[in-house]
């Protein structure tokens, strides 16, 4: 997970310069909500005080980014997570501040300047899109990590079918081995290309590919192979993990 660890560093970087340009009351016109706004939207908002709500945002999002690139680093579950949801809340809090009140221009009794209610309704509807789309694929990420892991073994090989599943024929298996450590207690090293949240570990970590539903418990099938590195398999339960390596074992032999 190097390279989202370096793209979380690097996008909270980039998020405090702006950040500390907007809180000066600086870089309007870097703002692409402010761009896209009609003059006479424009002559509605408080500048100064919307680049510095925005200011604050895009400092806040930098920290959590910053975080997440270390919880990442350090292999920890669902690293990547804070630094999404951030990025998410921060694109909602920007789109929605232009209607927010608190930085509005006051007309001549103090009211807040406002908009034709038709057009604030159309726009809260596509910021409702927005999140939309942007929550799907990580509710599909979710779904697909956290599905039972599915083994099918046939004459010739074994399938683990789902998130990161492969195929390993029977002439690549070099040894199977019934572990009585936890993958929790064998280590999975640092992700490479993997799926991880708690109670599941799936994909390509520094010791090998991962099938494992249940990282705390054992035991854990290891499973080594002539051309490429060990497999750890484990399923939801001690039970049909044994069960799973004694139909291997034999099927293998």
């Amino acid at each position: 997970m190097l390279i989202f660890t370096i793209l979380m560093a690097g996008i909270a970087v980039l998020f405090t310069i702006i950040g500390i340009i907007w809180l000066k009351g600086g870089g309007i016109k870097m703002m692409s909500l402010w761009n896209l706004m009609s003059e006479k939207k424009r002559d509605k908002i408080d500048q100064k005080a919307f680049l510095r709500f925005n200011g604050m945002i895009m400092i806040t999002v930098a920290l959590v980014c910053t975080i997440s690139a270390v919880f990442t680093s350090f292999a920890f579950n669902w690293g990547y997570l804070p630094g999404f949801l951030a990025i998410l809340l921060g694109a909602v809090l920007a789109f929605w501040s232009p209607y927010a009140k608190a930085f509005r221009k006051r007309d001549s009794d103090g009211e807040p300047l406002e908009d034709d209610p038709t057009k604030r309704k159309k726009s809260l509807i596509l910021l409702g899109i927005f999140v939309l789309v942007t929550m799907l694929p990580m509710g599909w990420l979710f779904f697909e990590g956290t599905r039972p892991i599915n083994p099918r073994i046939t004459a010739d090989a074994v399938t683990f079918s789902g998130f990161y599943g492969v195929t390993v024929p029977f002439d690549e298996i070099a040894a199977i081995y019934l572990l009585d450590q936890s993958m929790e207690e064998i280590g999975s090293g640092n992700r490479r290309m993997a799926h991880a949240t708690p109670g599941n570990l799936r994909g390509r970590f520094v010791n090998g590919h991962l099938l494992v539903q249940n990282p705390d418990t054992g035991p854990t099938i290891r499973i080594s192979r002539h051309t490429a590195g060990p497999m750890f398999v484990s399923l939801s339960s001690p039970g049909a993990t044994r069960e799973l390596f004694e139909e291997l074992y034999d099927a293998a032999r």
